[in-house]
């Protein structure tokens, strides 16, 4: 799964079919973008039946958001190889930085939090606990030791997703985005129903499985919707003989 692919098709005004499409095959994707599943998985992971993945895919090709390499692969070398258009500046941009465990503003080497051989929060090679790679935690033990707060036993956890359950985990981003497309049912109520399915019986592919189970979701919703609202009363016009309208 390519994530600066995921993150480009987001940013992608299209109707919800082809968003979703194009969701399973950046799911798929390699590092060079590039994916060749077949009919059937795109059909299986999407919920779409296979006459419209092949239109979508054909119309996503004209309009340049998909390129056939020409390359074909499977048994048959029938499968064709698609590469997600995803442009050189769109490539470089890293928007999941906050998540990365290297060098973050967060964690890591940043000057603000201490550096490797920063003597607050310890350093590289310890000449009296002799360690070799020592965290970057300040060092406990102190002759104000007796002066300091004590440890909490329990410390709050944070956690980098809006959404966390068994199965499912959305970061912010994902989750206010899926929040604006479907915006008729309760996301989080949904979350939660499809975590509870998908502990039960894991997909092998949840994103795009739930993606397609929430557009399903929300068209059923939108469409309960329309057929509440009331039809508005036309008034009767009456004309009368001698050319008099009543209404």
């Amino acid at each position: 799964m390519s994530r600066i692919a995921t993150n480009w098709v987001w940013k992608i005004n299209l109707k919800a079919s082809q968003k979703l499409l194009l969701l399973a095959l950046a799911d798929r994707a390699d590092e060079h973008h590039c994916c060749y599943p077949s009919i059937q998985r795109l059909s299986n992971d999407t919920g779409l039946d296979r006459k419209t993945i092949c239109r979508q895919i054909n119309q996503m090709i004209a309009e340049g958001l998909i390129i056939d390499t020409g390359e074909r692969k499977g048994a048959t070398k029938q499968v064709k190889v698609l590469r997600l258009n995803i442009t050189e500046e769109e490539y470089q941009k890293r928007d999941d930085k906050q998540y990365q465990n290297g060098n973050s503003t967060e964690i890591g080497n940043d000057p603000k939090n201490g550096t490797l051989n920063s003597t607050k929060n310890g350093t590289l090679k310890d000449p009296k606990n002799g360690t070799q790679n020592l965290s970057v935690e300040p060092n406990i033990e102190s002759k104000d030791l007796n002066t300091q707060n004590p440890i909490e036993k329990n410390p709050i956890k944070i956690s980098r997703y809006a959404f966390e359950g068994e199965v499912i985990r959305l970061n912010q981003k994902d989750f206010e985005q899926w929040a604006s497309i479907f915006s008729d049912i309760d996301l989080l109520q949904e979350l939660k129903r499809f975590d509870v399915e998908f502990s039960k019986e894991k997909p092998k592919n949840w994103f795009s499985a739930l993606s397609a189970k929430l557009n399903y979701q929300n068209e059923t919703a939108r469409k309960r919707k329309q057929q509440r609202q009331p039809v508005t009363n036309q008034s009767t016009i009456t004309i009368a003989k001698n050319g008099l309208v009543f209404f």
